[in-house]
């Protein structure tokens, strides 16, 4: 079992729009979030994620990578197509390395579970519930 409690994650397109979120903790551990809730935290990281890879000094630097704030952690994650993936967690188990991998591994199982569907469009919600099993049994392992 992971010493780290991931809250959230959620999945944006390339041009900001939320496809994909999904609570990986239990209702009575976090505050309830809404769908609007996630659409605006999936946009605003979006749009923070563009303004600091802008503000860099470093030339090519993808911009934020960790959000940390009280008792947590963000790790955010941008694909070559610009697609994010944002994994959060809380306690002190939150380590930016194992964040990663867990993201890493969360990018294969979306290439294998929502876009090798051929019902799914790029840049499209993604629904299903094999990719969200999928993504818990990751989050256990790391």
């Amino acid at each position: 079992m992971s010493s780290t409690s991931y809250t959230y994650l959620l999945i944006t397109s390339r041009s900001g729009s939320l496809i994909y979120h999904l609570s990986l903790s239990p209702p009575s551990s976090s505050p309830a979030l809404t769908t609007n809730d996630y659409l605006r935290i999936g946009s605003t990281l979006h749009s923070l994620k563009a303004i600091t890879s802008q503000c860099s000094p470093v030339p090519g630097d993808g911009g934020m990578r960790t959000v940390d704030f009280g008792e947590g952690r963000m790790r955010v994650m941008q694909t070559e197509t610009g697609m994010m993936f944002v994994l959060a967690a809380r306690g002190g188990g939150a380590h930016d390395q194992t964040m990663a991998h867990c993201l890493t591994d969360i990018y294969a199982a979306w290439a294998d579970w929502v876009v090798k569907n051929p019902f799914w469009e790029v840049d499209m919600p993604a629904r299903g519930s094999r990719f969200g099993e999928e993504v818990k049994a990751i989050c256990q392992r790391h």
